[in-house]
């Protein structure tokens, strides 16, 4: 049997073929993978919970899953903790205000969690997470010490906290803030609303 010349060919010819088209595909997985960490990182949020990892800004507010939060005009890609962006807060004569989440829909008598990423350059006491009633003085707390550290330099601030069952507030303010004397980065900024049962104090 004479095989012919183009048959031959097609022959030489079939596996580089298959090994471009398997070069594409490859190049197309890359750019979804790299496309997922750079963009918002929503997936696994539920319902109960408002996250924002200052991704992307419309008009003064974050972007966020499941709610609103303030001072999009804070966003900075100078440093980030997931994907390019975070929230700057700079220097300046008194406090310097980043995230702020207003709650105007929250359940009496539950447990809540919010946290925050933090990044400063200085050490010391420079970048805080708060809560605050609506009246500023029924109920406040903050907290400046960081959970968990990176080895990054990013350290997570969170606050655990109980709304009574006869709280008279019509809403909570929840914000990150620094004092002015150093620039401070915020990132990965969330708020879950928890049972009792499932939140370990």
């Amino acid at each position: 049997m004479q095989i012919s010349r183009t048959e031959n060919t097609f022959k030489k010819k079939r596996p580089n073929y298959f090994a471009w088209v398997g070069g594409i595909l490859l190049l197309m997985i890359l750019i979804w993978l790299l496309n997922s960490t750079a963009a918002t990182n929503f997936r696994n949020i539920g319902p109960d919970m408002i996250f924002t990892d200052a991704e992307n800004v419309s008009g003064d507010f974050f972007v966020a899953e499941n709610g609103q939060v303030k001072n999009g005009f804070t966003q900075s890609s100078e440093k980030a903790r997931s994907g390019t962006h975070s929230c700057k807060t700079g220097t300046g004569d008194g406090l310097q205000f980043g995230f702020s989440l207003d709650l105007t829909e929250f359940e009496k008598g539950k447990f809540y969690r919010t946290s925050v990423w933090r990044f400063q350059e200085l050490e010391g006491e420079k970048g805080y997470l708060a809560v605050a009633a609506d009246d500023g003085k029924s109920f406040y707390k903050n907290e400046v010490f960081p959970v968990a550290q990176e080895s990054t330099g990013w350290e997570k601030l969170e606050i655990r906290f109980f709304i009574p069952p006869d709280a008279g507030w019509k809403k909570l303010n929840i914000h990150t803030y620094s004092t002015g004397d150093a620039v401070v980065y915020f990132d990965d900024f969330s708020f879950e609303n928890k049972q009792r049962s499932r939140l370990s104090l």
